[in-house]
């Protein structure tokens, strides 16, 4: 075990994120159901900033492929050590609680957190870097569909009516 020890002393924060993923929770809740503006997602990225190389991810969403070879050893510990996996992804149900977050935001055609997505989901080691990918063609793709989701959406809102 001491070499899985070193390698989590070694991660850089690591063990804090696991400690304080209620703080990313509150500052994910503190969006108070997306009635807040936009900015306040700025509340998450300075919430994370104390992991090395995950705060540049956040804060330059296109430069999410050099974060990915700075977390690798993040990554590699989280597939390496099975308990840590899923003890992340149920405390709080916090995946769900995002990926609900990524819905009412991808219909309101507001899909700057899929970035946010792909990066927690390297975290999560939910498929490791394949996830992160992922989030980048999400929110590729959530930008040119985003607009359009809400209309068909609203669309059907207001052929409900009648």
């Amino acid at each position: 075990m001491n070499g899985i020890n070193n390698s989590m002393n070694e991660m850089n924060g690591i063990k804090n994120f696991i400690s304080e993923i209620y703080g990313i929770t509150n500052s994910i809740s503190g969006i108070y159901g997306i009635k807040n503006d936009i900015n306040n997602i700025y509340v998450i990225k300075n919430s994370m900033n104390d992991i090395n190389g995950i705060s540049n991810s956040i804060s330059e969403i296109y430069g999410i492929e050099n974060a990915i070879n700075g977390i690798n050893s993040i990554k590699n510990a989280i597939n390496d050590i099975n308990g840590i996996k899923n003890p992340i992804n149920k405390i709080d149900g916090i995946n769900n609680y995002i990926y609900g977050i990524n819905c009412i935001y991808f219909i309101s055609g507001i899909n700057g957190i899929y970035g946010i997505s792909g990066i927690n989901n390297v975290i999560y080691g939910i498929n490791g870097i394949k996830n992160s990918i992922y989030g980048i063609d999400s929110a590729i793709y959530g930008i040119k569909r985003g607009p359009r989701n809400f209309l068909h959406v609203f669309s059907k809102i207001i052929m409900g009516f009648y």
